[in-house]
């Protein structure tokens, strides 16, 4: 079979046939990666591969551009415990890797894409996803993540990431005392700005406002060895409990 990178020529897909080949596509990737515990969680515009371990859900996104024949793929690491509706999503795949690109077109060549995007996740995303598999290795190797961030092969690495709240959650619960008062101190100065802003608003006032208080309790609880305990057996419990919702439904 020739392989996708070899093509030459794509031929595009009739309308109609966007979306069953998408579905197609994600359901060959999901097959394979399988092997390698991950499931499948779709919609129509997104296809979400993932897996869990102790601490994380590890998730692979194929998300549909505004072209919806086109789709990039990004990255996130979950912590069990953290809002459900915050999927952390950290880079996007061509930021880890030089084999992926930007983006991909969705044509009539999808299942030579999906063989190559399987290659490409086993060569680069799986060892990635196993270097920052629990909050003690993403403390230990934050600094080696944040070079992904540095912009036109500078050393530059811009003052807030995507990775910033994945850093704080782990430091919290890692209990690493350097790289949490880091964390802490980056966002309670962004959510102090943010309030200077909106201040005068009382709604989005009084929830930035309850935004910055929950920071500073989180903070004192950290330093406080009785109150951390209590709260990192509440957070070992919303883990449990997230997991057990996707054990729930595979049982329906």
């Amino acid at each position: 079979m020739t392989h996708w990178k070899k093509l030459e020529v794509y031929r595009q897909l009739q309308a109609e046939e966007i979306s069953p080949s998408f579905k197609n596509f994600a359901h060959y990737i999901a097959n394979e990666l399988f092997k390698e515990n991950f499931k499948l969680k779709e919609s129509k515009t997104v296809k979400k591969f993932y897996r869990f371990n102790e601490d994380f859900e590890q998730a692979v996104y194929f998300e549909t551009l505004s072209s919806k024949t086109d789709f990039r793929i990004k990255i996130a690491i979950k912590p069990l415990f953290s809002d459900p509706a915050i999927p952390y999503w950290i880079l996007e795949a061509f930021e880890i890797s030089a084999g992926f690109k930007r983006s991909y077109p969705l044509t009539q060549e999808y299942l030579l894409l999906a063989g190559h995007l399987v290659e490409e996740t086993r060569k680069s995303l799986i060892p990635f996803f196993d270097q920052y598999d629990s909050y003690q290795k993403v403390v230990l190797h934050h600094q080696d993540l944040l070079k992904h961030y540095r912009t036109n092969d500078s050393e530059t690495i811009p003052e807030f990431v995507s990775a910033d709240l994945l850093f704080y959650d782990s430091s919290f619960k890692a209990r690493d005392i350097a790289l949490f008062n880091q964390s802490h101190a980056k966002f309670l100065k962004r959510e102090l700005f943010v309030y200077e802003r909106f201040k005068d608003d009382p709604a989005a006032g009084k929830e930035i406002s309850d935004r910055i208080e929950a920071f500073k309790q989180l903070h004192l609880i950290f330093n406080d060895d009785k109150r951390y305990q209590q709260e990192i057996e509440k957070l070992n419990q919303k883990s449990a409990d997230y997991l057990n919702t996707f054990q729930k439904k595979r049982t329906k």
